[in-house]
């Protein structure tokens, strides 16, 4: 009785020591795998579950878009591979996810006109998309330029956040971008009435961003960084479409 006595008393230091321990340098790293991933927004919590976002690829059919000369690597393919991955990861997180285009469409479908982008927000609106975003690949002159960038219109609620929240978090994988986001009225996000953000993912200009742009892997973390985006905007705004 006497030895097992004084097992207890020693097994019951060692654990006071280790909460002390534990109070003093904090729980560790053993203890933060068991939690969320920094910037996912998810967990016991998903503020994706339920939503309903358009995401809308870039150009199509006769419409290229942005392209490289010298190979066949153009801004629709990009784009819509792009959208492809991000829905769905969106789907596996609960969203309801609305494409304005999910294939090459042929002829004149795809051109970038006040018809056929009308149509695009319109297939969002009947759908009761609360959020909207549109994926483009940039080109400049001087092959000197790279990186994303984000634009949203301020006369749109939400929608400052929207592209603060997806900038962020693309900069987060290109490491050195320091560009922010940029309030233009492009047509698709003037006439959003729900959060819009366009988002040129890179330059296709740009030599060494080209080629991450025609790697499957980089455009899995591009996919990845809208989608932890898109979470952290739902995880900030509430749930009342009224907002």
């Amino acid at each position: 009785m006497k030895r097992e006595r004084g097992l207890f008393n020693a097994l019951a230091a060692a654990i006071v020591l280790f909460l002390a321990v534990l109070a003093l340098v904090g729980p560790g790293p053993w203890l933060d795998q068991a939690r969320p991933a920094a910037g996912t927004a998810l967990g016991s919590y998903n503020p994706l579950a339920g939503r309903v976002i358009a995401i809308d690829p870039g150009h199509g059919g006769a419409d290229r878009g942005a392209s490289h000369p010298d190979s066949d690597l153009s801004e629709k393919d990009i784009v819509l591979d792009l959208a492809l991955r991000l829905r769905d990861l969106l789907v596996a997180a609960g969203v309801q996810v609305v494409l304005t285009r999910e294939d090459d469409p042929p002829g004149k479908l795809g051109l970038a006109n006040a018809e056929n982008l009308g149509r695009r927000l319109e297939v969002a609106r009947q759908a009761g998309a609360e959020c909207f975003v549109s994926i483009h690949v940039n080109k400049f002159a001087s092959s000197r330029y790279w990186g994303a960038q984000t634009f949203y219109w301020s006369e749109v609620p939400g929608s400052r956040a929207l592209a603060d929240h997806l900038q962020r978090a693309l900069r987060a994988v290109q490491q050195g971008n320091r560009r922010g986001i940029v309030n233009l009225p492009y047509f698709v996000l003037r006439n959003n009435d729900v959060p819009a953000a366009l988002v040129e993912v890179g330059f296709i200009s740009h030599p060494e961003e080209r080629q991450k742009l025609n790697d499957g892997a980089y455009r899995q973390q591009l996919a990845e960084a809208l989608f932890r985006g898109l979470a952290s905007f739902w995880a900030e705004v509430p749930r009342a479409r009224g907002r």
